[in-house]
């Protein structure tokens, strides 16, 4: 008799198989919902990472070329007794005299050129050769610094009174230079920089004559 009557209680106080089934069911469903957050979670925290990265750089890269073209030297060249300024630009590249920063190289100042290559983007640097003529100095090889990586696009603009042009080669300096960079994360807010060269005057104070 007390033996029929325990068995009949632990039978009464147990799991049956559908309510097995329906738990596990139910924790599966809560891990799946936890792992699912901590995914979201994850990629969350690496795209603000990311995107705090991308926002220092484009700090970084916007004070630097605000200091190279802010104070480029404003250096012109007389070949065949005619005068020519030291600036020269297109959509893909720009040309001018400067400084390169101190932690770079000392020295100069440089005929430098901005440019991309694969995908970097660089400040390339030469000796103006007062032998040559300024095209086969603008032409020739430069030493690279590299001041970022991962551009995927660059563009360059220039300002002569309100209209912007994609190309320079004009007798004087433009009032403001327009960078456009663009990387992964799509297109940087434009770097827009004014020339203290053309603001302080429209003749170059620096000549120097090339022997031809």
């Amino acid at each position: 008799m007390f033996v029929s009557k325990l068995k009949k209680n632990s039978a009464m106080t147990g799991f049956t198989l559908i309510e097995v089934q329906v738990a596990i069911v139910i924790l599966l469903l809560i891990v799946l919902v936890l792992m699912g957050s901590l995914n979201l979670f994850g990629k969350t925290n690496k795209a603000t990472q990311q995107l705090m990265d991308n926002t220092v750089e484009l700090r970084a890269i916007t004070n630097l070329l605000q200091q190279q073209l802010s104070s480029l030297v404003p250096l012109s060249v007389i070949e065949n007794n005619q005068q020519a300024i030291v600036f020269q630009g297109d959509e893909s590249a720009i040309y001018f005299m400067g400084y390169l920063p101190e932690k770079a190289i000392d020295g100069g100042p440089w005929l430098l050129k901005l440019y991309k290559k694969d995908n970097e983007l660089l400040l390339g640097y030469s000796v103006l050769d007062n032998q040559k003529t300024l095209k086969t100095n603008l032409a020739g090889e430069f030493e690279e610094v590299v001041l970022t990586k991962q551009i995927l696009g660059l563009r360059f603009e220039y300002k002569s009174n309100e209209n912007w042009q994609k190309s320079w080669e004009e007798e004087v300096f433009p009032s403001k230079v327009k960078v456009v960079l663009e990387n992964e994360l799509g297109e940087w807010p434009e770097i827009v920089v004014s020339l203290k060269a053309h603001s302080a005057t429209s003749i170059p104070t620096h000549r120097i004559k090339l022997a031809l």
